[in-house]
Formats: C-alpha cells, structure tokens, sequence
C-alpha cells in the first residue's frame, strides 16, 4: 500500500463510527523529519489505549495532503492535521446520528506543540479526555505532565547514534565494586528508572545487542548497564537471585521496584537468536523498558 493509500485509509478510520479506540495524529512541522512530540512517551504516559500515527520522516504513514483531501472529499476539511500540529480524534458516541452534519461528529482538539507550554497543555487536555472517557483512572500529576513534555523535546535520539554521536553511551560494568553499585541501585526500592542489564562474553566483539543505541534512545527513561568481565559477572551472579541472573550473552530488563526480586516474576530473558536480527532485539529491549516506564507513569499518577 502507497503512502496515499494508507493515508486515506487512516482518513476513512479517523471518520468511522465503527473505530473502538481514540486516534492521535502526530505530524512533522514542515522541513523537519521529527516531530515536536515524541510518539514513545506518549505511549509511555497513556499505555495502550489509543492509536497512534506519525506523518513524517520514517514514520508509519505518509501522504498528509492525501489525508487531509480524503478528509475534505467527505466533508470533514475541518478534521486535517498541519506543520508539526497534533488532533486527538476520539471515538463516536454510540447514540450520534453519524450520517448527518459535521457538527454530529465529537470534538477533534488540535494541538501546538512547538514550545514545552503547549506540549503540557496538550498533555494534560489530552489525558483529561482518556479520563473522561473512562480509558485512564486519573490524569497524571502535574510534575510528571511537565517531565514527559521536557522529554519531547529529545527529537534527536535516533539520529544522534546514527549520526556517530554517542552522548550517552553504556554504563560498562569491569569489577567487582562497580557491580556492587549496580547491584545496590538494582535492590533499590525508591529505584524509578528501568536498569537494562546486559552481559558480554569474550566470544563476541560486541554486546549482542546496541547497548548504546538503547541508552541513547532512553537515557532519560532507563539506565543500561553492560557487565563486560568474568568478574563483573561472577560478582551479579553471587548477589542476585538466579532466577535474575545476567551472563554469558543475555541481558534483562529489570523494572522499576524490587517486584523483579520475586522468583515468580523474573525480568525476562533475552538472548541472540540467529533468526532474529540484533537490531529487532533491541528494539524489543527498548519496548520492554517502555512499557515499564509505561507502569511506573501510571501508578504515580494514580497516587494522591
């Protein structure tokens, strides 16, 4: 299917009466590949409970004139998205009468989000709607709505790396007393971050996934830590349960908390795999630790 073709395809999904779940455009402001607001961490404050499209760069639908047409081809010019904006389409109430006028249609916000105040805003409007609508238990605490929107402005996670521009790389673990540090924020209870852990054997020149890759995308969400010695590994191996061991070519995503610490919810494992490329296992690596931020995000905003 051609970008057109799947933009009008989103059109007709944006305009159904029949779609179950709210829909949140995001477009790229003109001349730019990224967007204002990042897609991630808006998964991360939400969890799955909308749908979400990208017009842009490497994103997963293009032709945004062919969107907005198809929008105004049924009358709904009103409902298109421009230039780095945002439109929340929420889903139909069941006792609309969808084939009459626009003014039946529910309410499609659109969003600035050019400036850290409109991202807040658009945030917190945003999830005032997921609440109303019964889809979240609360909205998120207003310190939380202003860490998230700070955090959308690291448009250039991605392109750092590949640019060769390592700003954060791994935490590389060799001894014994940098696991012990490890080990001690690991069995941290006020620990709020994810810790990815991975180890590196000698057999390989390099860790079986993109440690750098995952702790430049989500250095400010998780940390990634990279046991590169026998020490290191002996070390983690003797302080944690085994049920959490990390070694040989492994790694871990261990969740905020000490929930982990229970041998009936071990952090899972991951492994190469010779029909799974290296860059899949990252990604998988990364939206493990998302989901966790996810988790964390929603339980603190559940707290009064």
């Amino acid at each position: 299917m051609s970008d057109d073709e799947e933009a009008r395809w989103l059109a007709d999904y944006a305009l159904s009466d029949k779609r179950s779940r709210p829909l949140l455009v995001i477009t790229c402001p003109k001349g730019v590949s990224k967007p204002e607001i990042d897609p991630d961490l808006v998964f991360a404050l939400t969890g799955d409970v909308l749908d979400i499209a990208v017009f842009g760069s490497n994103a997963n639908v293009g032709g945004i004139d062919a969107f907005n047409d198809a929008l105004a081809k049924r009358g709904r010019a009103a409902y298109g998205v421009y230039n780095g904006a945002v439109r929340f389409y929420p889903t139909f109430s069941e006792d609309a009468d969808h084939a009459q006028t626009v003014d039946v249609l529910p309410e499609a916000p659109l969003y600035f989000v050019d400036t850290k105040p409109h991202r807040e805003h658009a945030i917190d409007d945003l999830t005032g709607r997921l609440v109303y609508a019964g889809l979240l238990d609360s909205k998120p605490r207003p310190d939380l709505v202003a860490q998230v929107a700070q955090g959308f402005n690291e448009r250039n996670r991605y392109a750092n790396v590949a640019e060769g521009e390592n700003r954060y790389p791994a935490h590389i673990i060799r001894n014994a007393d940098q696991t012990r540090e490890l080990i001690g924020v690991l069995l941290s209870k006020k620990r709020m971050m994810p810790i990815v852990v991975v180890a590196q054997s000698d057999q390989r020149p390099n860790p079986f996934v993109d440690v750098d890759l995952i702790s430049n995308v989500l250095h400010d969400l998780a940390l990634v830590a990279v046991l590169r010695s026998d020490e290191s590994v002996a070390e983690f191996k003797r302080r944690i349960p085994r049920h959490a061991w990390v070694f040989g070519d492994a790694g871990r995503v261990f969740p905020a908390g000490v929930k982990w610490n229970d041998p009936d919810s071990p952090p899972r494992l991951f492994l190469p795999n010779e029909h799974v490329s290296r860059m899949l296992l990252t990604n998988l690596m990364m939206k493990d630790a998302l989901i966790n931020v996810a988790d964390t995000l929603r339980r603190l905003s559940s707290l009064k």
